[in-house]
């Protein structure tokens, strides 16, 4: 884990303040989800497990997508369009 981070009893990873005394925020970066879809590429979880997010979403679960790449590399489109393009599959699937 790196310096600049710090993981509480409840594992939410929270960023360091600037203060000298260097304490965690206490504020986590997100909401809590019932449900983490984690993947490597922008639409990798909707080609993949949409429909599973989707069902959960509807159930009522709290739904949530991290995808580790914003699409800088791909080929077609920027990472700009591929961020449209996963923000409205979000909006469809029911995803917080």
């Amino acid at each position: 884990m790196p310096a600049s981070v710090a993981s509480t009893a409840s594992g939410v990873i929270v960023p360091f303040s600037t203060s000298v005394r260097s304490r965690p925020v206490t504020e986590p970066l997100a909401p809590p989800v019932d449900l983490l879809a984690i993947a490597a590429h922008r639409d990798d979880v909707e080609l993949l497990v949409g429909g599973t997010m989707a069902r959960a979403a509807s159930q009522g679960h709290r739904t949530g997508i991290l995808d580790l790449t914003a699409g800088e590399r791909g080929t077609d489109g920027s990472a700009g369009l591929r961020g449209e393009e996963a923000d409205a599959a979000a909006r469809v699937l029911g995803v917080a």
